[in-house]
């Protein structure tokens, strides 16, 4: 009776998430009251799909770049192609095309009003924003799914339904689900990330098989911490994690020779490598790739350009600051498609790095003058990200979870939950702006460190 209970138990767990993420799509009647999400909307609504690939890797001609529009765009491109890619493929289903398989999904998520449909339903500002809800949603649930592997996989199947029961009812993470931002794809690709860095820091290199076992799981962590950056620039945090799981991995074994070492080293790389990739291909505008009029953006050598627009845009182009623009003009020919990054997004990263820290000094930044580091955000997690009772569970559980690193037995286990809430906290804790979503990224890990506390106390 007892193993249907533990598949039971996840099926519940992952329903009631379900269901309170997905109710309701248009729960605001269309208020737009969210500004982010208007920003977003406002964003992918201008876009459209490329014809080609090449045209897609072409960041000055590509209709899916929010540059090309004149738009800013601060956050990674990787949600906003998921979205428009999404709204195309369910527009498929409207006049004249009528495409059986879109058509019959655009019925079934959105009811009668998809029934008559004609092109651009789906693409049009109202109702791209309810494509990227949906998406929101599946991404939040599926992070709940994945904060049940990582707490089995580290400390039991207790602690993961534990852990996965908090996460489905997670204040902040089921708010954010419902509006077209980014936080929600974020946060699952972080915690994608985390469950691959919590089996290698719980691997060791002591077989031919178990190594390439490391290098697979290395591959996914590195892809998932690409991908999440590629969501947001903040999760860049992610690859040095996955570097230290690696490194946990090799020292778990007391005989390390030479051979565990190359084989820890080939896994950095191989990691390495997939979230180079997995960034690189999901966001193409972030580089000049083989594009001269992208290089002569980059370079400021507008008077190699022709057109009048293209001049136009040039000149407007913010420089890159003089150390790295330095260093991007001594790429060499054959790199520099793969790795010179774009002055246009340098540019959208440095005015987003001057709000953070405060020296930019926008209307809306004046409401984070003289909050205090640390205990604000703390205070705003346990309040109103997850509530008093789960709030101050988690916290205690995170300080269970260092002291468990700094001294007991299997401390390995420990490492990736307790690395990643106090790293990326401090990390966004000490930021000039310290919005409450800035931290959603640490949730995941924050339930299942209440989960590994209370699971303590009652054995």
């Amino acid at each position: 009776m007892r193993r249907y209970l533990h598949p039971a138990a996840w099926f519940v767990i992952l329903v009631v998430a379900a269901a309170l993420r997905f109710h309701d799509l248009n729960w605001d009647q269309s208020q737009y009251n969210h500004p982010d999400e208007r920003h977003v909307t406002n964003v992918i609504s201008a876009l459209q799909m490329p014809s080609s690939l090449g045209e897609y890797l072409d960041p000055a001609q590509s209709p899916l770049n929010p540059y090309n529009n004149r738009q800013s765009w601060v956050y990674g491109t990787l949600p906003l192609f998921g979205g428009r890619a999404v709204a195309e493929f369910l527009d498929q289903g409207c006049a004249p095309t009528k495409a059986a398989v879109p058509a019959l999904l655009g019925r079934l998520l959105f009811g009668a009003a998809a029934a008559d449909c004609s092109q651009g339903f789906f693409t049009g500002y109202e109702h791209i924003r309810l494509v990227g809800r949906l998406l929101s949603m599946l991404a939040d649930t599926l992070t709940v799914l994945i904060v049940y592997l990582t707490g089995r996989r580290l400390f039991g199947w207790r602690v993961g339904l534990l852990a996965a029961a908090f996460s489905a009812l997670a204040v902040l993470q089921i708010q954010h689900s419902k509006f077209f931002v980014v936080e929600s794809a974020l946060t699952m690709f972080v915690a994608a990330c985390l469950y691959f860095c919590a089996r290698l820091a719980t691997m060791q290199i002591n077989s031919r098989r178990r190594a390439y076992a490391l290098w697979a799981n290395a591959a996914l962590a590195g892809l998932c911490s690409g991908l999440a950056v590629a969501s947001k620039i903040s999760a860049w945090p992610t690859a040095a994690l996955t570097v230290v799981a690696i490194a946990v991995a090799m020292m778990r074994d007391r005989r390390a020779t030479g051979p565990a070492v190359l084989t820890a080293l080939a896994a950095v790389a191989i990691a390495g490598s997939t979230a180079f990739a997995g960034f690189r291909l999901t966001q193409p505008y972030g580089f000049v790739g083989n594009s001269e009029v992208e290089w002569a953006y980059t370079i400021r050598a507008c008077e190699t350009l022709t057109d009048p627009e293209q001049f136009h845009i040039c000149q407007q182009t913010p420089p890159m600051p003089e150390t790295l623009a330095r260093l991007v003009e001594r790429i060499p020919a054959f790199l520099r498609p793969i790795i010179a990054p774009s002055a246009r997004w340098i540019a959208e990263l440095q005015f987003a790095a001057a709000q953070s820290s405060g020296a930019a000094d926008p209307p809306w930044g004046w409401q984070w003058a003289n909050r205090a580091p640390i205990l604000f955000p703390l205070t705003n997690i346990v309040f109103y990200g997850l509530g008093v009772p789960l709030g101050a569970t988690a916290v205690i559980g995170a300080f269970y979870l260092l002291s468990r690193l700094l001294r007991g037995r299997r401390r390995y286990a420990y490492l990736v939950p307790a690395l990643w809430i106090f790293g990326f906290f401090l990390y966004q804790g000490t930021q000039f702006v310290k919005s409450l979503r800035y931290q959603l990224p640490i949730y995941p890990m924050l339930c299942i460190a209440a989960a590994v506390v209370l699971v303590a106390l009652w054995r």
